[in-house]
């Protein structure tokens, strides 16, 4: 939204990206990322860029603020919390463990050694499948 409005004022008043950077003191790189979503800039960038376009700074302030609770939103959904912690540490070891005394049940497993390593992997395997369902990411 912002990059929108940015680009559609510099338009109306015919500047171009060059000419507003220099009105500004802020890089044509930097002007080209706003105006394509590329960053957000802070206020202080917006503001510049207000005054410069003529343009009211409410526009950007509302924009700013769906922004911030945006990305607080996805921090939260991605936050670490003491019950995915234990639980991936729980179902860790406890798996190892099983295989552990898996293994010492029989004088006669395993025979080889590629049976140890295709039981272990299978052990890792459990165990990355269940610490990939407890931290997915929800959207």
């Amino acid at each position: 939204m912002v990059a929108l409005a940015i680009k559609k004022r510099r338009l109306e008043k015919g500047f171009t990206q060059k000419e507003l950077s220099d009105m500004t003191n802020i890089s044509p790189r930097s002007i080209q990322r706003i105006e394509n979503g590329e960053v957000m800039p802070r206020m202080y960038t917006l503001r510049t860029i207000a005054r410069s376009l003529d343009m009211p700074v409410q526009v950007f302030e509302t924009d700013n603020e769906a922004q911030a609770e945006q990305n607080h939103t996805e921090i939260k959904s991605t936050s670490v919390t003491p019950s995915k912690i234990i639980l991936s540490a729980g179902i860790s070891a406890i798996s190892i463990l099983l295989g552990w005394a898996y293994t010492e049940q029989s004088a006669r497993f395993p025979e080889t050694t590629f049976e140890l390593i295709l039981f272990i992997a299978g052990i890792m395997a459990f165990i990355i499948i269940n610490l990939l369902l407890i931290w997915r990411v929800k959207r």
